[in-house]
């Protein structure tokens, strides 16, 4: 009897399952956390290759220049999203902090998002092309660039390999650019294409040398851990220099003094730094994590005198301009991110907050 009374009284209290799902969040804070998925810092980079690209076939900017941006804005936010469609799994043990993983977004919402970002990137990329040979280049590198997202997925962690589909694909934006722009000075463009690509590599492991010590879960998993710390760091700063190299030569082909100084500028930073720079990552018990911390963001304060010479290259007065908009804007757009996405300000499961509750999840 008494045991009768005890699941009656539950019953009427009503179910006490820990699994059970959570009540649907806010839309403002659904609309934000699809916002998010699209990481609009990384996106925004895509917009300036494609820009770089733009500059080296064309001086001019008219309205094809801006649907071009808007093309390659979308298709790389849209590939974003799917990647973390696809990566959903392994996202709520590594990043439970997401959008997905936390439940504010669903799966099918996510999806739905990737798809239609994606069909509205292949429509702006045709209607930026002024020629009908510029409309099957756009087509055939958007097609490339799905082909190479799908092979990353499955070779990310690969090492060097997948380092290099990444930042094939990251600088893809770049040829639509240049095909929109009118596809001039072939040569040139392949030798940019090639130090982006360069560029890219080197930005993946930066950030997996940052990532060893502030998410070890990551990190430890990053081309930067499997080539220890002292390797790693020597690698970025030697493709950082091959970068400046390449872009220098372009430089000087096209007769641009400003492009050539700031060439000459970012591979003697990055020369300079070796010594020291190998001091502080070399594996030993010296070194702690703040100092390596702190040399980490010296590098990547000197690596905008690189990445600045890109569209400077192309353009100097616009590329110039060009850079500091997007450094500026970049800047804000991550710091945003951080506070609201990886501290867990949008989702409540930021580090220290993460609840043990498991949640039931749609689809994102």
């Amino acid at each position: 009897m008494h045991v009768r009374r005890l699941v009656g009284r539950r019953a009427m209290d009503g179910p006490t399952d820990p699994i059970a799902p959570r009540p649907r969040p806010p839309l403002r804070r659904r609309i934000e956390g699809l916002a998010w998925l699209t990481r609009p810092a990384i996106v925004l980079d895509s917009a300036f290759y494609a820009l770089c690209g733009w500059f080296l076939s064309s001086p001019r900017a008219t309205w094809h220049l801006a649907a071009t941006l808007g093309s390659v804005w979308m298709a790389r936010a849209g590939g974003i999203v799917m990647n973390d469609v696809l990566d959903y799994e392994d996202d709520k043990r590594t990043a439970p902090q997401m959008p997905l993983p936390a439940g504010l977004v669903s799966v099918r919402a996510a999806a739905a998002l990737a798809l239609a970002l994606m069909l509205s990137a292949g429509g702006l990329g045709l209607a930026a092309a002024t020629t009908a040979g510029g409309m099957v280049g756009i087509t055939a590198t958007y097609v490339a660039c799905f082909v190479l997202a799908v092979l990353y997925s499955r070779f990310k962690g690969s090492g060097f390999p997948g380092s290099l589909l990444m930042s094939i694909q990251v600088s893809f934006p770049g040829v639509v650019g240049w095909v929109a722009g009118g596809a001039r000075d072939a040569g040139q463009f392949a030798i940019v294409f090639g130090a982006l690509t360069l560029f890219g590599v080197r930005q993946n492991l930066l950030a997996g040398l940052r990532d060893i010590d502030t998410d070890p879960l990551i990190g430890l998993r990053t081309t930067a851990a499997r080539l220890g710390m002292e390797r790693a760091v020597a690698w970025v700063l030697r493709l950082t220099a091959l970068t400046s190299a390449a872009l220098l030569l372009v430089a000087a082909l096209r007769g641009n003094l400003a492009g050539v100084g700031l060439s000459v500028a970012g591979a003697a930073l990055a020369l300079a730094s070796i010594p020291g720079m190998t001091r502080t990552f070399r594996d030993d018990e010296l070194r702690t994590r703040e100092s390596r911390s702190r040399s980490l963001r010296v590098l990547a304060r000197r690596s905008y005198v690189t990445a600045a010479a890109f569209p400077v290259t192309a353009l100097p007065v616009a590329g110039l301009l060009a850079w500091v908009l997007h450094w500026t804007v970049d800047a804000f757009l991550s710091r945003a991110y951080h506070a609201r996405v990886t501290a867990g300000g949008l989702t409540g499961t930021g580090p220290g907050q993460l609840d043990a509750t498991p949640k039931v999840h749609g689809v994102a």
